[in-house]
């Protein structure tokens, strides 16, 4: 009695393979097929491939659309047509800070948002104005984790992000004013402090923008609820709900059909495979499914 036996030569940019028949002692007696397959990898690629990592075209797709989309609804926010524009209102209140605050240093810029959340200083319209706009250029981390998903160990990097807002509660500084001491400090010193790396929460800066408005409300009188409501909630910290990604699971395999129905463009039949989706991991049904195979 013959049997087939598969062999696979296994390269690091290549297969190889041999499809052989042998008798009962194993004795080769000819070969069915044999044949190469090249895979061609960059030298990324490669390297991966040789530490067992797995490669996958469709990520680097979605990490490229992820940053496309980003960069789109950046430029979407800045734009004047957009509904939620920031330009638009603060236009609207004759505060839209001037050429000379937009290109104003990075030390006095920051001194300008410390004294916006001091009791004792006075800032023109347009400084705040202009500490709207630096506000709503960077608004701090905000965690997409659900609230089924909140008792999970935090990552060192979220770790990180926390401990740093609870530093700051304990100094009782709002993040201008901790950053405006620092570069102060770096300034005197001849030293570099990098603010982009010290990155806080939402939370901190929502909490730094109540303070401000609670603040500079006794000076400035366009500062009315209805405008605090808008800035605060519907531009500067406005965040979209997540999309539902419910079209993209599947239909069961074992109680789908096939139907047909007319396609309205086309007027022609289509068919397609509809019926139940399948149930999610962590249903119930699943699971007992699940162990009544295993």
């Amino acid at each position: 009695m013959t049997k087939k036996i598969l062999g696979l030569d296994l390269g690091t940019n290549s297969i190889g393979w041999a499809l052989i028949e042998v008798d009962e002692n194993n004795i080769p007696i000819r070969i069915i097929s044999m044949g190469s397959r090249i895979i061609p990898l960059s030298s990324d690629d490669r390297d991966q491939f040789q530490k067992g990592q797995t490669i996958s075209k469709n990520q680097d797709r979605t990490k490229a659309r992820t940053q496309r989309k980003g960069y789109d609804r950046k430029q979407l926010k800045k734009s004047d047509d957009f509904k939620y524009s920031l330009k638009k209102i603060l236009t609207e209140l004759n505060i839209y800070p001037s050429k000379e605050l937009l290109q104003l240093p990075s030390l006095d810029l920051w001194k300008i948002r410390s004294d916006a959340a001091a009791e004792n200083t006075i800032i023109t319209s347009e400084q705040l104005g202009r500490i709207f706009y630096m506000l709503n250029q960077k608004r701090g981390y905000k965690s997409a984790r659900s609230e089924a998903n909140e008792d999970k160990k935090d990552t060192e990097y979220v770790a990180e992000v926390k401990g740093r807002y609870t530093e700051l509660k304990d100094r009782k500084q709002t993040i201008g004013q901790y950053f405006y001491d620092e570069l102060l400090v770096s300034n005197k010193n001849d030293t570099y402090f990098q603010v982009k790396k010290k990155v806080y929460p939402r939370e901190a800066y929502i909490e730094e923008f109540d303070t401000i408005i609670n603040t500079q409300r006794k000076k400035h009188s366009f500062l009315t609820n209805e405008v605090v409501e808008k800035l605060r909630n519907e531009i500067i910290y406005y965040q979209r709900k997540l999309k539902s990604q419910k079209g993209l699971v599947s239909v069961c395999e074992f109680e789908g059909f096939n139907t047909t129905y007319i396609d309205r463009e086309t007027l022609k039949d289509k068919t397609t495979f509809t019926g139940p989706k399948v149930a999610p991991k962590t249903s119930p049904l699943f699971k007992f499914v699940k162990y009544g195979n295993q």
